[in-house]
């Protein structure tokens, strides 16, 4: 038997081979990730509740000064649970711009925010610290941010990976591609 049969032999039976050409050193992300939320983006954060210090008047006058709390809760039609000063408001989400249409309400003030009222911040964004994240890593813990209109929220831990071509992949539920960043 020649050697490359023998060779053809052993990769086809017990032994797994790999024929593909090296991967080079590793790459970096050159920045942070700042994408647009969307439907997707949403999604890959679903039952996270991302803390706003200071956005309350983006729902009403009356929470001016308050913090909120928003919940990601709904996938393809995202629905979103707004908290604030004791209040939790069921709401219907879309992006660009990012409005919220109430739903449900626990607010005893049914003068103030009721069924079917709308609040927009403008814009609503993810901010993901994939800066100096090594492609090779199967993922690390990173800071996300939500920035709701003006308000950025704290920070929170997600596991981050960056792939070779930059694409980026958080572990919420599962891992999901929320955006592309540069790698060098």
């Amino acid at each position: 038997m020649s050697i490359r049969l023998l060779f053809v032999a052993l990769c086809l039976g017990p032994f797994a081979c790999s024929f593909e050409a090296p991967q080079g050193p590793p790459r970096v992300a050159t920045s942070d990730l700042r994408v647009a939320a969307d439907a997707d983006i949403a999604g890959a954060f679903l039952g996270h509740v991302f803390d706003i210090p200071n956005a309350g008047a983006a729902i009403a006058p009356e929470f001016a000064g308050q913090p909120i709390g928003v919940r990601f809760v709904g996938g393809r039609s995202p629905v979103a649970r707004v908290m604030v000063a004791g209040a939790t408001f069921e709401t219907a989400v879309t992006f660009a711009p990012c409005e919220f249409r109430v739903l449900e309400t626990s607010y005893p003030n049914p003068t103030s925010v009721r069924i079917g009222d709308r609040f927009s911040v403008g814009r609503c964004e993810v901010v993901v610290g994939t800066s100096g994240l090594p492609t090779t890593s199967s993922g690390e813990q990173r800071p996300v941010q939500l920035v709701f209109g003006a308000a950025s929220s704290t920070p929170a831990l997600f596991r981050v990976r960056v792939e070779r071509d930059g694409g980026v992949f958080v572990w919420g539920v599962s891992w999901s591609r929320v955006g592309t960043v540069g790698v060098e």
